[in-house]
C-alpha cells in the first residue's frame, strides 16, 4: 500500500517534488496496524504554503483515491529528504523520526543536518 499512497500524494499535483513514506512500528494503530507517516518535499520550497490546508487536501485526496484507511496519520514537510553526499536517501533516519526515536546512528555522511530538524517538525 505504501507505493499506492505515495503515487496518490504525487498525483495530487500540489507541487510535490518527492515523498517518503514510513510505517511506524512503535506507534501502532488499532485499526490499520501501523500509522502511516509521510515526509513531503515541495517543488517551490516551504516558504509560501499553508501547511494545515495542504495537509487536509493531501489526506482528503488519498482517502478519495485509495480509501480512508490509507490516509497518512501525519505529514511533515521539508526542503529535502535526508541524503548522503552521494545522493542516497537515508531511510533509517526517516524510520527513526517517524517512530519518534532519538537518532543515535552516525549522521556524518548526511548532506544537510538541518533537514533532520525540519523533518522532526522543529523548524
Amino acid at each position: 500500500m505504501r507505493h499506492q499512497v505515495q503515487s496518490s500524494l504525487r498525483g495530487k499535483g500540489a507541487n510535490l517534488e518527492r515523498t517518503g513514506l514510513k510505517r511506524t512500528d512503535p506507534r501502532p494503530d488499532e485499526i490499520k496496524g501501523e500509522e502511516i507517516f509521510a515526509f513531503v518535499v515541495l517543488k517551490g520550497g516551504r516558504d509560501e504554503f499553508h501547511r494545515d490546508e495542504l495537509v487536509r487536501e493531501l489526506r482528503a485526496h488519498v482517502a478519495k483515491e485509495i480509501g480512508a484507511l490509507a490516509k497518512p496519520d501525519e505529514i511533515r514537510f521539508a526542503d529535502n529528504l535526508p541524503k548522503t553526499r552521494s545522493g542516497k536517501i537515508m531511510r533509517r533516519l526517516l524510520r527513526d523520526i517517524a517512530a519518534g526515536r532519538e537518532i543515535t546512528t552516525d549522521t556524518s555522511t548526511l548532506e544537510d543536518q538541518k533537514i533532520l530538524e525540519q523533518l522532526r517538525g522543529e523548524e
